[in-house]
């Protein structure tokens, strides 16, 4: 993951996306970036300004095993192209320092498998616009 990287312990945790709580989690990490720097050009191609938004947009990744039930939702969900939301809520707020962690506009990518010696692993990609931690 890139510098400033929340990566999230998943014994602490609960994830849900789209309302449905996620099983079979291996890692979660996402970027959140409360500034975004954007090139603005002309029609040749050329840069002529930046813009600076505060979309509060952020990336990710969420890596399941195989065997989750998720991946069959994620997969439906990469397929339709649709935004949904991702809620973490933590099990313990003073262990992790927030009461919850929501994702509004959230929208997953056709995932990359990851050969292992234990059980194979899926890892979805994700990025997304209103990110807010309580």
């Amino acid at each position: 993951m890139a510098e400033g990287a929340v990566e999230l312990r998943i014994k602490d945790v609960t994830v849900f996306i789209d309302g449905a709580e996620v099983e079979g989690i291996k890692e979660f990490a996402f970027t959140p970036k409360d500034e975004n720097v954007k090139p603005v050009k002309d029609w040749t191609g050329k840069t002529v300004a930046i813009s600076i938004t505060e979309d509060y947009d952020y990336e990710g990744t969420i890596t399941l095993l195989s065997s989750s039930k998720n991946n069959a939702q994620l997969m439906a969900i990469a397929s339709a192209k649709r935004a949904v939301q991702v809620v973490i809520t933590p099990k313990d707020p003073a262990v992790v320092g927030f009461k919850s962690i929501t994702m509004d506009q959230t929208y997953f990518f056709f995932p990359e498998v990851k050969p292992s010696a234990e059980e194979p692993q899926i890892e979805w990609k994700f990025w997304g616009t209103g990110f807010k931690m309580e």
